[in-house]
This record gives C-alpha cells, structure tokens and sequence, in this order.
C-alpha cells in the first residue's frame, strides 16, 4: 500500500481507503474519469447517498438532512464499519466510550520534549 494514494485519487481523506476496501468500490481516478462522472456515477460516491444506507439510528433522526448521517470514514476508522452510526454523534452507542476515553487522554501528563541543538 502507498502511504499515500497515486496522484489524481478521488479518495477524500487517507481514511477513504479503509471504506474503499471494505466496500470493494475503488475511488476512481481523475486522469482517467471526468470528475463529474466519478461524483455522480461511481460506486464509491453513490455507497452513500440517499438514505437506504443509514442504519435505523440515523435514519430516524432528525439532522439526517443536515449532516448526511456523518462521516463514513470516521465511522469505519472508530467501529469498523462504514455504515455504523459516525461514532462522534451524541446519539451513537460508541460516543460515551470515545468521551471517556478523550478525557483520559486529555489528563494524561503529556511528555517532555527535548528540542534538538538546545
């Protein structure tokens, strides 16, 4: 795997790739697909859309129309799946646990840095 994707992915974020995976619907690249072909016809981008998707949670509520059911990539980065619920949204099931688990990084002392030439 390359650390980052070939020059002209479609990809939106270094996360994308785990999607893409899971999926089996590679982001098409730009030098060899219009981009507005790839936006409206490729399997990656219509994964997504619309609302059949959305696990029942998301489905029925009531920003749906406004956030789209969230972020898939953090979905798959933080659950491992990328049609889980975005697990940073208040009403998800694994939002309690990333709460805890942000406020014990936060309290953690962080180390010393030694600089370098100092």
């Amino acid at each position: 795997m390359r650390p980052l994707r070939q020059v002209g992915s479609s990809s939106l974020c270094v996360v994308a790739i785990l999607v893409e995976r899971q999926h089996a619907c590679p982001f098409e690249n730009v030098r060899e697909a219009a981009l507005a072909t790839i936006w409206y016809e490729s399997d990656a981008f219509n994964a997504y859309r619309g609302e059949d998707w959305m696990p029942d949670l998301c489905r029925s509520c009531e920003r749906k129309k406004v956030d789209f059911g969230g972020c898939r990539c953090q979905a798959m980065a933080l659950a491992g799946d990328a049609s889980a619920t975005d697990p940073v949204c208040i009403r998800s099931p694994l939002r309690d646990r990333l709460t805890r688990d942000a406020d014990k990084l936060s309290t953690t002392p962080a180390a010393t840095l030694t600089y370098r030439g100092r």
